[in-house]
């Protein structure tokens, strides 16, 4: 797990470990799935935004980027290449 990865996986974890015990989460689960629910995924963006210092266009926000761990860091990393 690279670390833009871990530092996702961390925030996550977080937000879920309010509803559940959980002790981990895979790179490729369902964020929705391990219990993240509508609420925690507006805080996990906002979250996000601030760990990373991007913005995150609302055309970006959407179930695709926002499905797993990896496709959230694969998000950032795309957003940091744009902006270097």
């Amino acid at each position: 797990m690279g670390t833009i990865e871990k530092r996702v996986s961390g925030i996550a974890l977080s937000l879920i470990k309010a509803h559940r015990e959980i002790e981990s989460i895979s790179t490729t689960e369902s964020l929705t799935a391990a219990g993240l629910s509508s609420i925690d995924m507006v805080n996990f963006l906002l979250q996000i935004e601030e760990e990373f210092n991007v913005t995150i266009q609302s055309r970006a926000v959407n179930p695709t980027n926002f499905r797993s761990v990896e496709s959230v860091a694969k998000l950032i990393e795309e957003i940091q290449d744009r902006a270097a």
